[in-house]
């Protein structure tokens, strides 16, 4: 049942995706208003938000205005869906598990954006950041707290203040 559950996770996370993706980049709200088409702006009803399905459902055209919708929709819904599934193969259910998932929801989110824009949103790479840390300080996990701060500092530029100076036991 866990990699069934963290299939249709990930496919409902790459559904949220699809709105971050479109509309992050352009300075819009990713939570407000709420769903609807590209093309036309109709708002999506909820049958229109099936990840997959819908999009197989509707033969890929918008129910409202009939025009073609990109296929990049249900590949993020797909990607993410198997991206999870196969994390849950290799992480039981726990806090590890929603870290990983996580993890791989902003690499998406990522990957998509810098391919349309050649960017990376700074909430998207902080929030990266943040959670990389936060897992590191609660759980050690990946890598210990103090491993995973001397390599954010270096890939930021800076050196270790406690590597320098020697201050920090």
């Amino acid at each position: 049942m866990w990699p069934l559950f963290a299939l249709f996770l990930g496919l409902a996370v790459g559904s949220f995706l699809n709105v971050v993706i479109h509309r992050l980049p352009r300075g819009e709200s990713v939570v407000y208003p709420p769903s609807r088409c590209p093309q036309c702006g109709h708002r999506l009803g909820p049958w229109d938000l099936v990840p997959v399905l819908s999009y197989l459902a509707l033969k890929g055209r918008c129910r409202y205005c009939a025009r073609p919708i990109s296929p990049r929709y249900p590949l993020v819904e797909a990607l993410t869906g198997g991206l999870f599934l196969l994390a849950s193969l290799f992480y039981p259910p726990g806090v590890e598990a929603l870290l990983v998932f996580l993890f791989l929801a902003f690499l998406v989110a990522l990957a998509f954006i810098d391919v349309d824009t050649f960017e990376l949103p700074d909430p998207l790479t902080y929030g990266l950041l943040f959670l990389g840390l936060l897992a590191s300080w609660a759980l050690a996990f990946p890598l210990p707290f103090r491993e995973s701060l001397d390599g954010s500092l270096m890939a930021a530029g800076g050196s270790p203040w406690w590597r320098v100076t020697g201050t920090f036991s």
